[in-house]
């Protein structure tokens, strides 16, 4: 699953605009985890046995730099979405996941990835997926769009809350980052594990530039998303051992707890919950990448 495996640290420092702290560099740095190989394009079109218009038009996914028009990107969402219907879904995955990072020439296309994407959401929460790695694939779908651009529009409610398919999705990822599991060694559950925690990083970077404000203390509530997404990475954190999954809860969990909006709430309820603390994580034997990250997150809980 090499989609799975996103690089951690970007070549290119961005600023943050969502903490005001000196003491973690190394979050501030962080930005979106996004799977971006184009390798698997050919691969997928031949086994996808795609007619040669269609082939034409999805050929274009291998080109980063390719200009799309608002038609043609409008054109490949509702084709890989008729793909998915039948049996072919992990191609038609890999695709879109390259499909929700490229944007339009002259317009959005804000409908049309709004209605794939909560397409890809309904096969994870109504478990239409034929296979573990095809749910490791549309969680790097979700993972891409909510990385990449704002929330779709299905995530909010008509109140302007967050909608109970929204909150569902993120149960369902926390779940599916358990790795206390049955066959949680084996390398497809790394992968799903991989996969499900970039969802939630992105998702909470997302969740946490929303809410920023610059006059905050970071005594706000806690939105309901928010506290599911920090308690999910909290908890079972000891049991993980792959090093990938650690290192993107620990991410999750800095972003929340850094929060100018609600980083202190967010403090004051992980002390709370007893889930973790400076001495759990400096007595954890962990490797170069993830203990940079897990000093970090010790320093917001001091």
């Amino acid at each position: 699953n090499p989609w799975a495996d996103i690089p951690e640290t970007p070549p290119a420092p961005k600023e943050s605009n969502d903490t005001s702290s000196a003491g973690t560099p190394f979050l501030d740095k962080q930005t979106a985890l996004l799977s971006t190989d184009t390798g698997v394009v050919k691969i997928c079109l031949d086994r996808l046995n795609t007619a040669s218009d269609q082939r034409e038009i999805l050929s274009k996914l291998g080109d980063a730099k390719y200009a799309w028009t608002h038609a043609e990107l409008q054109s490949v969402h509702q084709m890989l979405r008729l793909f998915m219907n039948e049996t072919k879904q992990s191609f038609a995955l890999m695709l879109l996941r390259l499909v929700v990072l490229r944007e339009p020439s002259t317009a959005n296309i804000d409908k049309e990835e709004s209605q794939s994407t909560e397409f890809v959401a309904d096969l994870i929460l109504q478990n239409k997926l034929q296979s573990m790695s095809n749910r490791s694939m549309a969680w790097c779908v979700l993972s891409n769009a909510f990385g990449s651009k704002q929330l779709p529009s299905w995530t909010s409610s008509e109140d302007n809350n967050q909608s109970d398919k929204f909150l569902q999705l993120i149960d369902r990822a926390v779940n599916d980052c358990d790795p206390s599991v049955a066959d949680a060694l084996t390398p497809t559950h790394k992968a799903l594990r991989q996969s499900a925690s970039a969802f939630l990083y992105n998702t909470s970077r997302q969740l946490t530039a929303e809410t920023n404000n610059s006059g905050a203390d970071g005594n706000s509530e806690l939105n309901e998303a928010i506290m599911s997404i920090l308690i999910g990475c909290l908890e079972n954190l000891g049991e993980e051992n792959d090093s990938t999954s650690i290192n993107r809860r620990y991410m999750c969990i800095g972003q929340i707890l850094k929060s100018r909006e609600f980083g202190q709430t967010a403090v004051g309820l992980t002390k709370d919950l007893g889930m973790l603390d400076v001495d759990m994580i400096r007595s954890a034997s962990y490797d170069n990448a993830v203990e940079k990250v897990a000093k970090e997150v010790a320093s917001l809980l001091c």
